[in-house]
């Protein structure tokens, strides 16, 4: 995987929808942009329920928004062009 396509806890950014729901950004690129949306987070409880784009239907549970950044940060899958093709 390309660092340029890496996605780095600093570059997580949250955009609150309401006091329980965020959207999750990458703030290299513009904020209003499809390239920028990574996800959404929903408060449920005690927890903080991701769903990626990248991966749509799958919610997963992290304890808090920071956990969420270093998930991506961490996670191994590469970023997806919107055309559905892997960027290298």
């Amino acid at each position: 995987m390309s660092t340029i396509n890496r996605v780095y806890a600093a570059d997580v950014a949250f955009q609150a929808l309401s006091l329980t729901e965020w959207r999750v950004c990458d703030r290299r690129y513009p904020v209003h942009s499809i390239d920028a949306l990574l996800g959404f987070v929903v408060k449920s409880g005690l927890t903080f329920e991701l769903t990626r784009i990248a991966v749509p239907g799958e919610a997963i549970p992290l304890p808090s928004l920071e956990a969420v950044a270093e998930f991506f940060a961490n996670d191994g899958l590469p970023r997806t062009a919107r055309s559905g093709r892997v960027v290298p």
